[in-house]
């Protein structure tokens, strides 16, 4: 790998650890294979969009792509995905990033018996030594991340290792029919295919119910579509009180995708003070308990004088 490859490679691993982490948190909300579905069906309508508006770029024709990207798709996003949704039901995202970080000594391997032009060398094989051993030893020492768990499932671990075979066999499929044709062409054929697949397979094993799911939820799933480190939530401490409530305990276990806070007194919007139902100087120290380094905003209306209200605020808000 030539050095100029790590950014891109840097990137790459803040999106799959990121996505993993609000995967693990949507799981009390959603049902793995209904998240699934409807995280593809919004990034199949982002790729979509992209061909809609992008000059040049026009939906593929070759049918045989789409047989072999859509085979991709079923086989190497969506099995492997229910899986590792699946899979964090019993076990924390980080450990689940660990095992699934193992996946490319797998690849590795098999590739040394498919593809003639990468065989195994010294180098490869104590790389993958040392990947499959750190997995074995997180499976005998029957780690699980999860605190109030004192011994790991194995049914996270199984589901974990059906990934990774069946991610490595779909990308040795790749590397051998998929390479000539263009990667934009076939990355989107695969989230088509994968919502295709998954949406119909929870209509008939779970239905598709989304009435436990609360604007949290909705936003941490759209932010797993996206995938994207542009994208995060402002989280308005006004409008999720009134909502929701729990605010502090939604701050302390979302913060990561929260960056900007918004104030206001519930009810009535107006000033921060003993007239209303919230306690910010308790919410902003949550706040700032989280490492947060960005900006709150006062959005209340002033009833009275807004230079006072503006004091007021700042006084509360100020907890460092």
């Amino acid at each position: 790998m030539k050095i100029s490859a790590l950014p891109y490679v840097a990137l790459l691993a803040f999106f799959f650890g990121s996505s993993m982490v609000v995967s693990r948190f949507s799981l009390s909300q959603f049902e793995p294979s209904t998240y699934i579905g409807i995280r593809m069906i919004i990034s199949s309508g982002m790729a979509l969009l992209v061909y809609a508006t992008v000059t040049g770029r026009r939906l593929p024709h070759d049918r045989e792509l789409w047989k072999r990207a859509g085979l991709l798709g079923v086989f190497g996003t969506a099995v492997p995905m229910v899986c590792v949704i699946s899979a964090l039901q019993y076990q924390s995202s980080g450990v689940t990033s660990l095992l699934l970080a193992t996946g490319p000594a797998l690849t590795v391997c098999l590739a040394h018996f498919v593809l003639p032009d990468e065989q195994l060398n010294r180098r490869k094989a104590f790389g993958v030594t040392m990947s499959l051993g750190g997995a074995l030893l997180l499976a005998l020492s029957g780690e699980d991340g999860l605190p109030d768990v004192a011994e790991a499932a194995p049914t996270g671990y199984l589901l974990v290792t059906v990934a990774m075979i069946f991610s490595a066999v779909m990308i040795i499929y790749a590397r051998k029919y998929l390479r000539g044709y263009d990667a934009y062409d076939v990355g989107s054929i695969r989230i088509f295919s994968t919502a295709l697949a998954v949406t119909p397979f929870s209509l008939l094993t779970v239905g598709f119910d989304v009435s436990a799911v609360d604007a949290t939820g909705l936003l941490a799933l759209i932010y797993s579509a996206v995938n994207s480190p542009s994208a995060r939530l402002l989280y308005d401490i006004y409008h999720m009180q009134v909502m929701e409530g729990d605010v502090i305990q939604t701050i302390r276990d979302n913060h990561q995708w929260f960056a900007h806070y918004h104030t206001a007194g519930v009810p009535g919007r107006n000033e921060i003070g003993e007239t209303q139902e919230l306690y910010y100087p308790a919410i902003c120290r949550a706040i700032d308990e989280t490492g947060f380094s960005g900006y709150v905003g006062q959005e209340f209306v002033p009833v009275g004088d807004w230079k006072a209200a503006l004091r007021q605020a700042y006084s509360a808000c100020n907890v460092t």
